[in-house]
């Protein structure tokens, strides 16, 4: 980007690919309210199928599988080898941030503050922004604390600002008071380099919330309420980021994304963290920490009725993954994974069509350390 002088919807963290996982599940990052999902970028893509063929999938041609690769989840219907993707002129990213904490306050004050907040998250998407917000249970949730960081690609500090002071006054009237530091402005292609880094142990679950609920005085509250209960009770943090990545963002090639439907609708992706170690524990062990984050991820799923996850940040456990994280695309998936793949040769979890097979492993955790073995005829 900084060589060529050009803007390509890439991951907003360096151990994320862009043409990988991230364009095949959809891809989400700061650009995503101004430009869309990373599957919204591709126009061409080449690939070697199950048998063996190379082909091009555009379009106006094999257009059934173009619409499968780009957001119709990964590792399942070929092995993509390059791609020709949309690029855009150079933009700036301009950012701040805003925090806030129960001690700062009151309990009742802290949780309404961040009624308020959410409420107003139709601002940052509707200006093709993104904020990051973290919820976090501190001293055994005796503390709360917020945070929320800002990214708007061109924008102007002082629009930002101005953007920013519905949100300010609005927190000042229900008693929270916050400043916002002078907004940076930085290349996005300065932005997103890097190597990658460690994977950090932890599990998660996430869900994609319509805007209808922000929208809705009651349905909002009703969130807020299921959001209480993940963190002071469940003493998990909440991570959201708001977000509108409609089909009027994405633009051409149009509705050829296979990317969950729920993403259209959604004003927030919204995660579940449990920090306690994912890895090297008893299977038992597992399999409790598994079905109590489940169990609380549920407060926010019964609010969020017909909606959905992202899948490159969700529960490999999630239930009900084909409608969760496909939506109504699943059964055109089936068929284009059948047509391209009969003998399902490629296979990986929670994707379009792998219900024929599953990992068994001795203790039944879910993980891929174990026997592939058939689970049902298909």
């Amino acid at each position: 980007m900084g060589k060529y002088n050009v803007t390509l919807v890439a991951p907003s963290f360096s151990t994320v690919g862009p043409f990988g996982g991230f364009m095949a599940a959809g891809g989400h990052s700061t650009l995503v309210s101004y430009h869309g999902l990373g599957s919204d970028q591709v126009l061409s893509l080449n690939a070697i199928t199950a048998n063996g063929t190379f082909v091009t999938a555009s379009p106006d041609t094999n257009s059934d599988l173009f619409f499968a690769l780009r957001g119709g989840g990964p590792g399942t219907y070929g092995i993509v080898t390059s791609a020709i993707v949309k690029t855009h002129p150079p933009v700036n990213i301009t950012t701040t941030n805003i925090a806030f904490s129960s001690l700062d306050t009151n309990v009742a004050t802290f949780w309404k503050a961040i009624e308020v907040y959410f409420g107003l998250g139709g601002i940052i998407a509707d200006a093709g922004g993104l904020d990051r917000t973290y919820v976090t249970p501190l001293n055994n949730s005796a503390v709360l604390n917020f945070t929320s960081s800002f990214e708007f690609p061109a924008r102007s500090p002082q629009s930002v600002k101005d953007l920013l002071q519905p949100i300010v006054v609005s927190l000042a009237n229900v008693g929270v008071n916050v400043t916002i530091p002078n907004p940076e402005t930085k290349t996005w292609a300065s932005m997103v380099v890097g190597e990658g880094a460690a994977f950090r142990e932890r599990r998660f679950a996430s869900r994609l919330i319509p805007r209808a609920v922000w929208d809705n005085r009651e349905s909002l509250a009703s969130a807020i309420v299921a959001m209480r209960k993940v963190v002071e009770e469940g003493g998990y943090q909440v991570h959201g980021t708001h977000l509108g990545p409609t089909l009027k963002v994405a633009g051409y090639p149009g509705n050829t994304s296979a990317a969950n439907p729920a993403f259209r609708t959604a004003i927030m992706h919204c995660m579940v963290y449990d920090f306690a170690p994912a890895v090297d524990i008893p299977p038992a062990v597992e399999l409790a920490d598994r079905a109590r984050l489940s169990r609380y991820t549920d407060f926010l799923r019964n609010v969020t009725a017909g909606s959905g996850s992202y899948m490159n940040e969700a529960d490999v456990a999630e239930p009900n993954w084909q409608q969760s994280f496909f939506g109504s695309n699943y059964p055109r998936l089936l068929e284009i994974k059948r047509r391209w793949d009969p003998s399902g040769l490629f296979w990986a979890p929670s994707t379009v069509g792998s219900e024929a097979w599953a990992v068994r492993t001795a203790g039944g955790e879910p993980s891929q350390n174990g026997n592939l073995c058939r689970a049902q005829a298909g």
